[in-house]
């Protein structure tokens, strides 16, 4: 589970990835409101929630509070899957723990 620190530099990122222009969020409120859940889990609500017609408007922290509030929280399969899709390999040492679902 990645620390608030982490989390607030991976809502940043995700969302810098989808948006190219600066967004008045507020990173560290997203990373408090987000303690408990996964990388992948954060990552899987950004792109939930900015769809084309999203961008089209300007982007607030208030965006992302009902689909945050609609997650369950840390999955360790879902975890891996998107340290695997990120790294675009299996972590060194890391095996694939079963699904949760």
């Amino acid at each position: 589970k990645p620390s608030h620190t982490s989390r607030s530099m991976i809502w940043k990122e995700a969302i810098r990835r989808k948006v190219n222009c600066q967004c008045n969020v507020d990173f560290d409120l997203l990373a408090h409101m987000s303690s408990g859940y996964s990388n992948g889990q954060i990552v899987e609500i950004v792109n939930g929630v900015l769809t084309h017609d999203r961008l089209r408007t300007p982007l607030s922290e208030h965006d992302f509070a009902p689909k945050l509030f609609s997650e369950e929280q840390f999955d360790p399969y879902v975890e891996f899957e998107f340290r695997r899709q990120w790294n675009g390999s299996k972590p060194k040492g890391d095996t694939a723990p079963k699904k949760t679902n």
